[in-house]
């Protein structure tokens, strides 16, 4: 069974969606004691099944890391943009939650700009979350090719989506979320002299090193 999260483009933010896309994003990093990791993402788990039910509207994906196993991500998208609020699954003493999660280390609040209007994330996909920030005065020029960058992702083979994300408080961040079919096509896909042409382009407006982990799904 796969897990869709949908998006709409951020110039639609203001219009009631009827259909399921998803105009609210939000990506959520957090740590777990390094002692209690399968307790707590049993609880996580159990976590994001409640949320899903109190909230229809919302999709919820929790992602593991790859590299860091006490580390991960939760990928939020709502047609109502309301938060996911993180506070009550560090303050929810039916789940225990606070005695294993250290709280997530940010939130970020997204709009959807470029790419696939949805992931279809399947238990065996390999999810890759970067995090980009670039100068403030080269934002269009990065934007442009974060653009062609999504673009061309999508035509490579083992891709299975990918979306650019700009934080709205901080349009100058970016979040790149691709979706593959497992770690080979994902390493070839770094091997491909366009995507390699563009990731340097990218680099050299960037403010600061990018963070870019690799996830599998958990929930």
């Amino acid at each position: 069974m796969s897990f869709v999260l949908g998006a709409a483009p951020a110039t639609a933010l203001a219009t009631p969606q009827a259909s399921p896309i998803m105009a609210f994003q939000e990506v959520v990093y957090g740590e777990i004691r390094p002692s209690q990791v399968q307790s707590a993402f049993e609880r996580l788990g159990r976590w994001i099944q409640r949320r899903r039910a109190a909230r229809p509207d919302l999709n919820l994906i929790l992602l593991r890391e790859l590299d860091r196993p006490n580390q991960f991500v939760v990928l939020a998208a709502s047609r109502e943009g309301h938060s996911i609020s993180f506070e009550d699954l560090g303050q929810s003493k039916q789940l225990g939650l606070s005695d294993y999660v250290i709280l997530p280390d940010f939130n970020v609040s997204s709009s959807y700009l470029a790419g696939s209007e949805q992931l279809d994330i399947s238990p065996g996909s390999l999810i890759m979350v970067a995090h980009l920030d670039s100068d403030p005065t080269q934002r269009e020029q990065t934007l442009r090719l974060l653009e062609k960058l999504g673009a061309l992702i999508v035509g490579l083979k083992g891709n299975q989506g990918a979306q650019v994300l700009t934080w709205r408080k901080r349009t100058n961040h970016w979040t790149l979320i691709s979706i593959w079919k497992d770690l080979s096509s994902y390493f070839a896909s770094l091997e491909n002299p366009d995507v390699m042409r563009l990731r340097a382009g990218i680099a050299s407006y960037a403010a600061a090193p990018s963070d870019l982990r690799l996830y599998r799904r958990v929930e």
